[in-house]
């Protein structure tokens, strides 16, 4: 009788247990937006792309999506040295406040918007100390022009932007060498790319990993923003800077 007594008075106990443990779980598999908890993770990965007129439901959970898985799989390349490691070589382009670093083999693979092999890396330069932050991952696509530059994948719509950097002369042709260095757009060099090696377009689209002020797939601004599809602007959603949505 009094293990019976025993057990009945420990059940209230046993199934609060339960419940909290319940409530654990779902919190550790299921976060804002239904994304997957990762290791690690802060909260950042995930942001709410709300808020933002003529956007539907698909383009928004699409545009969520590539955010958020674009942050947790190059987490791992915040520092540089992770990056060389894993072939990002830099173009030499710092002097712009941002430096990118290319992995030249993925610009000429099948994959598209794939977050575990971006074409590029984007490190934010801090001019005094010299260290390198990552800001943002950079897709890459080859063969668009302005022209063609409205039949680039949508993603989610008025939410993202894909930009294109026309006619940009690099010291050597980085699809035979593997890394080449930036000289600029041949609208600096005197017309000419000579010596060096023409690209005469590349279409990115930039997600950003840090809080940026025109939202998270926004271009850089001013000469190294790059243009965008005709009768477009280049896109600037504050509702997803740091002062609107993300902090």
């Amino acid at each position: 009788m009094s293990e019976q007594r025993s057990t009945r008075r420990l059940l209230p106990y046993a199934s609060t247990l339960v419940v909290a443990f319940a409530c654990l779980l779902a919190v550790v598999v299921l976060r804002g937006g239904g994304e997957p908890a990762v290791a690690g993770d802060d909260g950042s990965f995930f942001v709410d792309l709300g808020g933002v007129a003529g956007v539907t439901p698909q383009q928004k959970e699409a545009a969520e999506k590539l955010l958020s898985s674009t942050r947790r799989n190059v987490a791992r390349f915040a520092d540089t040295a992770d990056a060389l490691k894993a072939g990002y070589l830099p173009v030499g382009d710092a002097d712009s406040g941002y430096e990118h670093f290319y992995k030249w083999s993925y610009l000429t693979d099948d994959r598209v918007l794939d977050p575990q092999a971006p074409e590029s890396l984007m490190y934010e330069v801090d001019f005094i100390t010299g260290k390198r932050t990552l800001a943002a991952a950079a897709y890459i696509l080859q063969g668009y022009t302005i022209d063609t530059l409205d039949q680039a994948p949508d993603v989610g719509g008025p939410l993202t932007q894909w930009h294109v950097h026309l006619d940009m002369c690099y010291d050597r042709d980085p699809f035979t060498f593997g890394s080449a260095t930036l000289r600029g757009p041949i609208s600096l060099l005197g017309g000419k790319c000579d010596p060096g090696f023409l690209i005469p377009t590349q279409t990115m689209m930039h997600v950003w990993v840090i809080p940026f002020d025109c939202g998270p797939f926004a271009a850089l601004h001013g000469i190294s923003s790059g243009e965008v599809a005709k009768g477009e602007e280049q896109m600037c959603t504050h509702e997803h800077g740091p002062k609107g949505g993300e902090s």
